[in-house]
């Protein structure tokens, strides 16, 4: 969107030079800007053989020099002239233009741009788009000087009203020049989004999306994060109008810039453009590339702070309806910042649980057991707690799907995390959630190590009288009746703690004779 943006200030600075051309006339003549030629000028240049054939045979260097020195001349000659005669002078003397432009003042060529917005507005559209845009591509300085002086209302206004110009000269323009005008002009471009037209700017994305991946490529992290920070309401409304191949391929095509980016963006402008462009994401999620995705998600302290300003709902619908890519880009991710960012907003992730679809959830656990392993030590117990309290349903659900096997591999190999987190737990809650599932306990039961199931039973005495007395006796009967759960306990009570057994026996007598 910034792109286009600028693309179109370039497209405007254009305009100007053509203008200036038409006032290579009255230049040329090197009159006292309070002369009666001026408006004389105009009537007789308003003949298209005599402005044309005029043009042609004017030097761009003398006319440059004339239209520098007097800038007011040229403002009220082209008040006088007929669009369609300048637009044929200008489409007829291309080399003359490209040369004129080297020449000029960019302050001046700015001023007459200012000046004459409806003027250009209607100019524009009878020029030929190709020949303008090589003219802008030859002289990238000039144009990056011009827009320095440009008002964003007079551009805006120039943009806001030819959206096909806009829209089509792109397919011309060189993406250099576009991202030198953005990377030198942010304050210009940040005052010039606020006032631009989200539906005209989309348009021209959508139909030029490999000048979007091409500027991208080219721009300074810095002053677009600037942009974005100060355009958040534009930015959100112009999101969701974008084609998601068209956005996913920009992104997927410049991975470094956008993890550079994040740097410099605000948490809160971004969480609100996810928030309320929840189709799209959906969309862009599936084509996008899980390594880049995971290369961003890896910035932990931009993470952290962006969870806790997303809607759990926008989050969780893309989860749901992108299992197969949630499951590679799990592989890419660095369990540790996961676990920060998940510890630092406990709350959210709470609500995010209870959105979430607990047989798509198990599936994309099933095939990520290294990543969790990994993730689960990296996480803050109070938090797993917290977040286990707070979602029975969902977790009871959950459970069902998931492979016991591979949530058993996790648990063995982070025996100490697992201490902390069931000292933490609601035995009732989580005694009702076991209830659930006694199919999947029996197997995860018997995948798990002996050794540490030993262990967190051993420093989680109290909280582990507190489970049996929520347990369904039924289950747990079926459960220790299993024979993968008889090989695994005759395997375990060797290793337990005697004390620690006998203390939860002796708390729950009649449950045990039960």
């Amino acid at each position: 969107m910034l792109i286009n943006r600028n693309v179109q200030k370039a497209i405007n600075v254009i305009v100007v030079v053509m203008l200036l051309a038409v006032v290579v006339a009255g230049a040329v003549m090197t009159i006292p800007s309070d002369s009666p030629l001026g408006p004389l000028l105009g009537k007789v240049f308003n003949s298209k053989d005599i402005l044309v054939n005029f043009v042609d045979t004017l030097d761009p260097n003398e006319v440059a020099q004339a239209m520098n020195e007097d800038p007011e001349l040229i403002a009220e000659l082209l008040v006088l002239l007929d669009p369609e005669q300048i637009a044929d002078a200008i489409n007829c003397n291309g080399d003359f233009l490209c040369e004129l432009v080297g020449c000029m003042d960019a302050e001046v060529a700015a001023t007459v741009v200012n000046e004459n917005a409806e003027l250009i507005t209607m100019l524009i559209s009878l020029l030929d788009l190709e020949m303008l845009a090589e003219i802008v591509s030859a002289n990238v300085d000039f144009m990056v000087d011009v827009v320095e002086s440009l008002d964003p209302q007079s551009i805006a206004y120039i943009i806001n009203n030819s959206e096909s110009f806009a829209t089509e000269i792109l397919h011309y323009i060189d993406p250099t020049l576009i991202s030198n005008v953005i990377n030198s002009n942010p304050t210009f471009v940040t005052q010039l989004v606020a006032l631009l037209s989200p539906e005209m700017i989309a348009r021209a994305i959508n139909e030029n999306p490999q000048l979007l991946v091409d500027v991208v490529s080219r721009l300074n992290p810095e002053p677009i994060a600037l942009v974005i920070n100060s355009s958040g309401p534009f930015v959100t409304r112009i999101i969701g109008l974008l084609n998601p191949r068209v956005l996913a391929g920009a992104v997927n095509a410049n991975g470094r810039f956008l993890v550079e980016t994040l740097g410099y963006l605000d948490p809160t402008v971004l969480a609100t453009v996810l928030n309320n462009n929840q189709d799209l994401l959906f969309d862009v999620v599936s084509l996008l590339n899980p390594r880049f995705i995971a290369s961003i998600m890896n910035n932990q302290s931009f993470v952290t702070a962006l969870i806790g300003f997303l809607s759990p709902g926008s989050i969780a619908g893309s989860i749901n309806a992108n299992a197969g890519f949630v499951t590679s880009l799990l592989g890419y991710m660095d369990p540790a910042m996961v676990g920060g960012a998940v510890s630092a907003n406990a709350a959210w992730v709470e609500r995010l649980i209870g959105e979430l679809d607990g047989t798509q959830l198990g599936s994309i656990m099933d095939s990520n057991a290294a990543f969790l392993t990994d993730f689960v030590g990296a996480l803050s117990t109070g938090t797993v707690a917290a977040i286990v309290n707070d979602n029975q349903v969902w977790i009871t659900d959950l459970l069902g799907q998931l492979d016991p096997s591979v949530v058993a591999g996790a648990v063995s190999d982070n025996a100490a995390w697992v201490e902390g987190l069931i000292g933490e737990l609601d035995g009732t809650q989580l005694g009702s959630i076991m209830d659930s599932n006694a199919a999947f306990l029996t197997d995860f039961v018997g995948a798990l190590s002996p050794s540490t199931i030993a262990s967190v039973i051993n420093g989680n005495g109290p909280w582990a009288v507190d489970l049996i007395t929520s347990l369904d006796e039924t289950v747990i009967a079926g459960i220790a009746n299993d024979p993968a759960t008889i090989a695994f306990i005759n395997s375990l009570l060797p290793q337990l703690d005697a004390a620690a057994l006998a203390g939860i026996v002796n708390g729950n007598g009649a449950w045990v004779a039960s």
